[in-house]
C-alpha cells in the first residue's frame, strides 16, 4: 500500500488526468462503456444536450449503416449491432459528437504535468497510478467520507468516472468499510 498525499481539494484534478490518460492510451473498456453508460449517445454540439429524436429518444450512432439509430429511455439493450463509441456526425443538419468525445475532448488538458502544480503529485507518480490502477483486476478507490470540502461530489465522480472507464463498477471485491480491512488492492486514499 502507499499513501499518495494531494493538496486538499484538487482529488478530481489527479483522477481527471488519470481518466485522461486512460483515454489516450485506450485503456478503457469499450465493452462495458457501451453497455453501461451514456458514453455512446449522442450529444449536441449547440446545446450540449443529448440528442433525442422527434418521438423523444436517444440517439447512438449505427456503426455499421453508418446513421444515427434511436435508443429507447430506459432500454438497456443496445438497438444495433455495433455501437459507435467515439466519432462526430450531423444528424438532420445538427453537428454532434458521442458523449465520449465530449468526455475526451474534456480530459484531455488534464495531464500529468499540469496537474502536478494544482495536486503536488509528481507527473511520473500519477502515471504510475494510473498504470496500477488499469492493471488491478478489482481496483477501488476508497475515500470513506473523508473529503469534506465544497467540491467532494465532484471529486467522487471523478472518482467513479475510472471505474466506468476500466468497467470496475460491476467487479466484486472484497472491502469492509467498518474496520478498513482491505483485502482489494486501494490505489488511492483520500486526504
Amino acid at each position: 500500500d502507499e499513501f499518495i498525499p494531494v493538496k486538499p481539494g484538487s482529488d478530481p484534478a489527479l483522477s481527471l488526468t488519470m481518466a485522461n490518460l486512460i483515454i489516450q492510451d485506450k485503456r478503457y473498456n469499450e465493452n462495458f462503456l457501451l453497455s453501461y453508460t451514456v458514453a455512446p449517445f449522442l450529444v449536441r454540439d449547440d446545446t450540449g444536450e443529448f440528442l433525442r429524436d422527434a418521438e423523444g429518444n436517444y440517439l447512438v450512432w449505427d456503426a455499421d449503416a453508418g446513421a444515427a439509430a434511436p435508443m429507447t429511455p430506459g432500454e438497456q439493450a443496445s438497438p444495433v449491432a455495433r455501437m459507435e463509441l467515439d466519432g462526430a456526425h450531423e444528424v438532420d443538419g445538427v453537428a454532434c459528437k458521442t458523449a465520449f468525445a465530449c468526455l475526451r475532448e474534456h480530459v484531455a488538458s488534464y495531464t500529468p504535468e499540469w496537474q502536478e502544480g494544482v495536486t503536488g503529485v509528481a507527473p511520473e507518480v500519477v502515471r504510475r497510478l494510473t498504470d496500477e490502477y488499469v492493471a488491478a483486476p478489482n481496483a477501488y478507490i476508497f475515500g470513506a467520507l473523508g473529503l469534506r470540502y465544497q467540491n467532494q461530489g465532484e471529486s467522487y465522480r471523478s472518482f467513479y468516472l475510472l471505474g466506468m472507464l476500466t468497467g470496475n463498477l460491476d467487479r466484486v471485491a472484497k472491502l469492509d468499510t467498518t474496520t478498513v480491512d482491505l483485502d482489494a488492492k486501494v490505489l488511492l486514499d483520500c486526504v
